[in-house]
């Protein structure tokens, strides 16, 4: 059996198109491939953490700081600008595009939120 380590230098990683290209080629082989990666939270803007934390409280929505593992945009935007998320609570957990549930409320909420934080940031 041949081993074949192959690291990704490319501070985003392995794009979705290169990868599939990748393993279209690999099915041409006896082959197994496996691809893992080091995933370490994007780091967040302290000061718009702050910022959301206050606006939250000024209008009575729910919040709390937590830490997410999921690939997101902001994890790529972090190395070039500060940046931040809001998450909204889905009723079954983690996203499930199957049958994943939002209260229409906690969508005000998060509307409501970034529309808040977009405008204290502009201004």
């Amino acid at each position: 059996m041949v081993s074949k380590k192959v690291v990704v230098k490319n501070p985003t990683g392995l794009h979705l198109k290169p990868a599939a290209v990748f393993c279209k080629e690999a099915l041409n082989f006896q082959s197994t491939v496996t691809f893992t990666f080091e995933d370490t939270p994007a780091l967040m803007d302290p000061k718009g953490i702050e910022d959301l934390e206050g606006l939250a409280e000024e209008m009575g929505i729910p919040a709390m700081e937590m830490s997410t593992g999921a690939s997101h945009d902001a994890q790529i935007m972090s190395l070039v600008c500060p940046s931040n998320m809001i998450l909204i609570p889905s009723q079954l957990g983690p996203a499930d595009p199957e049958g994943e549930f939002v209260a229409p409320q906690d969508l005000i909420n998060g509307y409501t939120m970034l529309k808040a934080y977009l405008r204290k940031a502009a201004w």
